[in-house]
Parts: structure tokens; C-alpha cells; sequence
């Protein structure tokens, strides 16, 4: 499932008439009423992924998840955004000599441009974490591999962190 969510779905034949999905889980309750659409919203102020909350990611399930996204980017410096949100997935504002601090977007309720997913510099850091054996050796989620792809990558995008009240949606996001 991780590396399908991770590098395949987004190519599903079914999905390729659509430019954006919304993920939920089952059982889920809205508890305010969402009186815009929030596909447009995300088109309208140029964000391509959306998330509730952040958590920490168990260490122990991606060893060499960080160390195989810097070779990654050290490799292909023309994906690495010069003004990126890379401090917000390592501590201590060493960049990319810190650690990777286990922050990850949680999956489980997101809003995401699929054409984000197809692009050239995620189809290229997908196989090249896919051909690293992550998926199968450790257990490399979407989840902290889509926070590490939006947090140093040089697309022209922001992530929107969703807050649901009863009465609003508060937009806050990691500009790229």
C-alpha cells in the first residue's frame, strides 16, 4: 500500500481524466460545514497539497529514508528549491546536514494536485527511492515521503495546513 500510494495511484487509468483527489478514511466526521469547494481554492491561490496535521514518524520504519532523499537532491539540485521549508523537517536549522526530525504530513485526510504527482522532478525522486528498495527493505510511507518531496522541492507551490472549526477554514502554508 505505502508504495503504491507512494508512486502508483496518481497513474491509475481512472485517475487520469481528474486533476485532483481528496483523500478520506472511513469513519470519518466533518465537524463544521464546508461552504467552498476546496479544489478551487487550492487552484486559486496556487497550492497543491493540503494536509490536517503533522506527526511524528517512527525513526525505526525509514532509516535511510532521509539520507536516500539528500542523494536525491544532491544529484538533481535543478528539483531543490533555493528557498525551500527544509527547516522544517530538521531540526536546529542545520539544513541539510541536520536530521531528518520525523515530522510527516498524515495522510489519512488530504486535498492534492494530481499533476504535482506526475510531474517530472516527483516521477524521477519516486524511482529513485523505489530502485533503493525502501518500500520493500523498511517501511517508507507516503505519508514522510510526500513531506520531504514539498518541504525541498523548487516547485512553484504552497501546502495548505487545514484547520476545521464551525465556522472556518484558516489557510497557513509552507511556501516553496
Amino acid at each position: 500500500m505505502c508504495r503504491y500510494n507512494s508512486g502508483f495511484f496518481f497513474r491509475h487509468p481512472l485517475l487520469m481524466k481528474y486533476a485532483w483527489y481528496w483523500r478520506v478514511e472511513p469513519d470519518i466526521d466533518f465537524y463544521c460545514s464546508i461552504n467552498y469547494d476546496p479544489f478551487t481554492f487550492m487552484r486559486e491561490n496556487d497550492k497543491v497539497y493540503s494536509f490536517v496535521i503533522s506527526l511524528p514518524e517512527y525513526h525505526s520504519t525509514i532509516p535511510t529514508l532521509w539520507d536516500t532523499t539528500k542523494d536525491f537532491c544532491r544529484e538533481n539540485p535543478s528539483f531543490v528549491a533555493e528557498n525551500n521549508s527544509l527547516n522544517f523537517i530538521v531540526d536546529n536549522k542545520k539544513g541539510w546536514d541536520g536530521d531528518y526530525n520525523g515530522c510527516h504530513f498524515w495522510s489519512n485526510f488530504e486535498i492534492a494536485s494530481l499533476d504535482f504527482w506526475r510531474s517530472e522532478p516527483y516521477i524521477k525522486y519516486f524511482d529513485h527511492l523505489d530502485k533503493s528498495g525502501g518500500f520493500y527493505y523498511e517501511r517508507w510511507g507516503d505519508a514522510p515521503v510526500f513531506l520531504c518531496v514539498s518541504n525541498t522541492s523548487n516547485f512553484r507551490c504552497t501546502v495548505w495546513q487545514q484547520h476545521c472549526s464551525c465556522r472556518r477554514i484558516r489557510s497557513t502554508g509552507l511556501e516553496m
